[in-house]
């Protein structure tokens, strides 16, 4: 009986042990960019202007550390992925170009390690919110390296994104690209037929 005690006991407290130093272990990173961190567009499409911010209509946010997505895992062509982070979904107010997601834990770094972060950008083909699924279409840019102090797992005490202002490249939509594909067919369709002609 007391030998099924102590060996309880032991089970127990070695659970507890490896639950604190897993907390100890467990940093986190917080999803949202301080005022100074925006992106925005580099050309002029349909309504949209050179120099202005991005919003969460048409764009997503992957953040890397080591190489690696922590914020889900992109790829093209379009796949459906989770945990993407979402943008401010204002054009023009304080949120706009800022990203605009909770946190993510990171299991393997202790909170108050400096780390070093890149983010990229996806256009998406629908308006998006963090935790749904998200059809991506094509990577459109991405921000220089930046530093980045972890805090308590749950993101709690972890301080907003700071990398330097970036601009993203506009790409139309598929079926825009789908007209233009068949008009530079009928084009060279014309040009053929003119030139069996001559």
């Amino acid at each position: 009986m007391k030998r099924s005690i102590i060996i309880t006991c032991s089970i127990l407290l070695g659970i507890l042990l490896s639950q604190t130093q897993q907390a100890k272990a467990q940093g986190s990173v917080k999803l949202v960019s301080d005022t100074e961190s925006y992106v925005t567009y580099d050309s002029t499409f349909g309504d949209w202007e050179v120099g202005q911010r991005i919003d969460a209509d048409s764009y997503v946010g992957f953040l890397y550390y080591k190489g690696e997505s922590i914020t889900g895992f992109p790829s093209y062509p379009s796949e459906a992925y989770r945990y993407a982070i979402p943008f401010g979904t204002s054009r023009t107010g304080l949120d706009s170009g800022r990203l605009a997601g909770t946190s993510v834990d990171l299991d393997t770094v202790p909170k108050g390690t400096e780390i070093e972060l890149t983010l990229e950008v996806w256009q998406t083909l629908l308006p998006v919110q963090e935790g749904e699924y998200y059809e991506l279409w094509w990577p459109v840019g991405t921000s220089a390296p930046f530093t980045y102090t972890t805090g308590s797992p749950g993101g709690g005490d972890a301080a907003m994104l700071h990398f330097e202002p970036f601009t993203i490249t506009n790409i139309p939509e598929p079926g825009t690209l789908a007209l233009a594909g068949i008009g530079l067919a009928a084009l060279a369709c014309a040009s053929y037929r003119r030139k069996a002609h001559s």
